[in-house]
């Protein structure tokens, strides 16, 4: 296990990584499409070494905490990538919508009686967070 003093950077570490393998395929239509390796919670837990339980209860723990802080911050911007993502059309819904809520960031979500829309209401703290 990484000590935690470390975490910040290899957290950044690990974000730029994936970055870094962003490229442009062609398209069989002639158009260009951008792929890079995505942000994901088992990318994450696999640079920190820690097992997704283990990052689930930092990103609960309390905010004084600053390692918790980095781990909720981090779990943020994977769901950001996620939904930006799934908005571009990388991602079905449904993917983007298991994702998130294996991050265990939706305090609130319901479904209409359809089942063909998603409602997600984050809380005012995940909102400032995320900025």
């Amino acid at each position: 296990m990484i000590k935690q003093a470390l975490w910040s950077r290899v957290i950044d570490e690990y974000f730029q990584g994936c970055d870094d393998t962003k490229v442009c395929i062609a398209l069989k239509n002639g158009e260009q499409k951008e792929w890079q390796r995505p942000y994901t919670l088992y990318g994450l837990c696999a640079a920190l070494e820690l097992s997704a339980a283990e990052v689930l209860r930092y990103k609960d723990g309390p905010q004084s905490q600053r390692h918790c802080v980095l781990i909720r911050n981090a779990l943020l911007k994977i769901a950001a990538y996620t939904l930006e993502h799934a908005l571009r059309g990388d991602f079905t819904w449904q993917v983007a919508t298991a994702a998130i809520k294996e991050l265990g960031l939706l305090p609130s979500q319901e479904t209409n009686t359809d089942g063909n829309e998603l409602i997600i209401t984050m809380d005012s703290a995940a909102m400032e967070a995320s900025l």
